[in-house]
């Protein structure tokens, strides 16, 4: 299976988290700063609503530390790793300012990059019995092409097809030599 590398070595995934958490809390949770004491610590359990295949851990992980890197994440579900309803995911502590200000940002990342894997999984199995394999395409939200590869790559039985422009210039070389060989009518 394709495997890039870690995604928080990346300047886009790096970028992309820190646009998300711009634009979610801005220049800070003003809610939580004005509730929470600042030394009150809390411990939290992300829980799945429903079934599905995991993405996404380390990009969630990722924003809980951008926010506070003293807070410890621990991933109880690895990456392409099926769960059920009601199962724990992830478990995260840390200082309760931190981590009412990184949820929501951390959860719009998994949702997403989860429901991208759940999806996959579900068109893999569902051509099982056949001689097909089922392709990514690079037909991605901008800023999102590296996440959401994560999904399909991490299924199984799916490969990304990420390809770039001079990829398919190499393709149509070798298409063209292949014809001029044998004999093709190529108009």
């Amino acid at each position: 299976m394709l495997r890039r590398q870690p995604l928080q070595m990346h300047p886009s995934t790096t970028a992309l988290i820190q646009a998300a958490i711009a634009e979610d809390i801005g220049p800070g949770d003003v809610t939580s700063e004005f509730f929470i004491p600042a030394e009150s610590r809390s411990k939290a359990n992300l829980v799945a609503r429903e079934q599905g295949v995991m993405s996404g851990a380390e990009i969630a992980s990722m924003v809980f530390a951008t926010i506070d890197p003293a807070t410890e994440v621990r991933v109880l579900v690895a990456d392409g790793g099926p769960f059920e309803k009601g199962d724990t995911l992830m478990e995260i502590s840390g200082s309760t300012r931190s981590l009412l200000s990184a949820e929501r940002t951390a959860l719009n990342f998994l949702q997403r990059l989860c429901g991208v894997a759940t999806m996959t999984r579900r068109y893999v199995e569902a051509v099982k019995p056949h001689p097909v394999k089922v392709l990514d395409t690079r037909k991605t939200t901008p800023g999102w092409r590296l996440l959401a590869a994560t999904g399909p790559d991490s299924t199984g039985n799916a490969w990304l097809y990420a390809w770039n422009l001079l990829d398919l210039f190499v393709v149509l070389v070798i298409a063209f030599g292949f014809g001029k060989l044998w004999g093709w009518p190529w108009g």
